[in-house]
């Protein structure tokens, strides 16, 4: 087993990793870091947690637009239920950060299938308006998954 010490031991920028947090850590991350690419997470409960964290990194350096790109497919149904509680409690959470109050933190919703639907026409950073849109994405039977589409408008 490696001593955290050791590990720390002329690696400053990693200090930072352990040692501090909140703004204080985000203000010493570099601009242009990215996130943890090959963080790995057991189920959507980890993923969403991770999500939050680099929300809130992000948060303590400017404002964020978060874009939920959710799957129309009737087969993702019982997910779709389940990550809409975890999205849920990423606000839940992310409103306990003053960081994220009112237009630091706006969002989108965009579900796709066989078409994109923009579900919220403006970004909003109402929770209550956030989690109606999520609520609203329906089921498409056609099978078809236009990922690339609704990646496409999201960017415009």
């Amino acid at each position: 087993m490696i001593e955290v010490e050791t590990l720390l031991k002329g690696q400053p920028w990693l200090q930072n990793v352990f040692t501090v947090s909140g703004g204080t850590f985000a203000a010493a991350v570099p601009d242009g870091t990215l996130g943890d690419g090959i963080a790995t997470a057991s189920g959507y409960g980890d993923a969403m947690d991770r999500i939050t964290q680099e929300i809130l990194n992000m948060l303590a350096k400017r404002k964020v637009l978060v874009t939920w790109l959710m799957d129309q497919s009737e087969s993702m149904e019982d997910d779709r239920i389940e990550i809409t509680g975890r999205i849920e409690r990423v606000y839940e959470e992310l409103g306990l950060s003053s960081a994220a109050k009112d237009d630091a933190l706006m969002t989108t919703v965009i579900s796709y299938g066989a078409t994109t639907v923009n579900h919220t026409p403006q970004p909003t950073y109402k929770t209550d308006e956030i989690m109606a849109a999520i609520r609203s994405v329906p089921n498409d039977p056609s099978g078809a998954e236009m990922q690339c589409q609704a990646v496409q408008f999201g960017l415009q």
